[in-house]
């Protein structure tokens, strides 16, 4: 058997907002078991003490080439200083001082399997978010919009051959949320793919395709639809012994599209970077 246990503590002066957390974790593995549990107190001078904790289980079968395993934990997010005290633009109102923090609880399991030069995760989860915040538009800014409720299965493969490799990630989510509203900036849609190759020992290329969903924003009073969107990024990167060159192109094909509604987003880039490591 094999058991670890962690002990982290500290406090956090956030222009006003401070923050205690103490931190608790074990692990522990007996045969083909491994069993891990942790707890986090936080003490916040505006929202008071809470505690949040994470446990999981996980099994492994033929040698640990397939893992099956499930996670069960809880959560608290304060809301930031940004969305209680941002001022009010030309655009309209932002901050809210009189947010709630949002708290969670979450369900996953999964199945994993791994074999020489493939491998592939599939999980399931079940979330609830209470006391939602969001940002509902230039009338009424950030506010606490009810309890968000979301299912998905995730499903990610990875194929290594020699010096190429292949990932798919495929993400579906049923979204419910507060009198049947519809989430804000949240798809119910993910798919990327990626491909590496390693051309020689210090040249090595990748793609990035990803593809989002429809989402929803806000605009006055009004709700409304986000399109589709998917971007295509390429990556070029050289290796030193004490130096590397990476050149970068993101959204290659120039694609149009909105994060936040009526906000521009970036189009195509070009990026050069050169890190030294001594």
């Amino acid at each position: 058997t094999q058991a670890k246990d962690t002990y982290i503590s500290g406090t956090i002066n956030n222009k006003g907002q401070v923050m205690t957390d103490a931190f608790f974790n074990h692990f522990q593995k007996i045969w083909e078991y491994k069993f891990q549990y942790g707890a986090r107190l936080t003490s916040n001078d505006q929202f008071g003490d809470h505690l949040v904790y994470k446990t999981s289980l996980e099994r492994g079968f033929f040698s640990k080439t397939l893992n099956i395993g499930a996670t069960v934990a809880t959560g608290f997010k304060a809301p930031s200083i940004y969305q209680q005290f941002a001022p009010e633009d030309d655009i309209g109102k932002n901050g809210n001082e009189d947010l709630a923090p949002e708290k969670s609880f979450n369900r996953e399991a999964y199945i994993e399997y791994d074999y020489k030069k493939y491998s592939t995760r599939m999980t399931y989860y079940d979330m609830k978010i209470r006391d939602l915040i969001e940002h509902k538009g230039t009338t009424i800014g950030y506010a606490n919009s009810g309890t968000l409720k979301v299912r998905g299965l995730e499903l990610n493969q990875v194929l290594s051959l020699d010096k190429i490799k292949f990932s798919l990630n495929l993400e579906l989510m049923n979204i419910e949320k507060t009198n049947n509203e519809k989430v804000l900036k949240r798809p119910d849609k993910i798919y990327s793919f990626g491909y590496q190759h390693q051309l020689k020992d210090r040249h090595s290329i990748s793609l990035f395709w990803k593809w989002i969903g429809e989402r929803y924003d806000y605009k006055g009073f009004d709700r409304v639809s986000l399109a589709e969107y998917d971007t295509l990024d390429f990556h070029y990167q050289f290796k030193m012994k004490h130096l590397k060159f990476i050149s970068s192109v993101k959204n290659i094909f120039d694609t149009d599209y909105e994060v936040v509604k009526n906000y521009s987003t970036l189009g195509r880039s070009i990026s050069i970077d050169l890190e030294a490591s001594f």
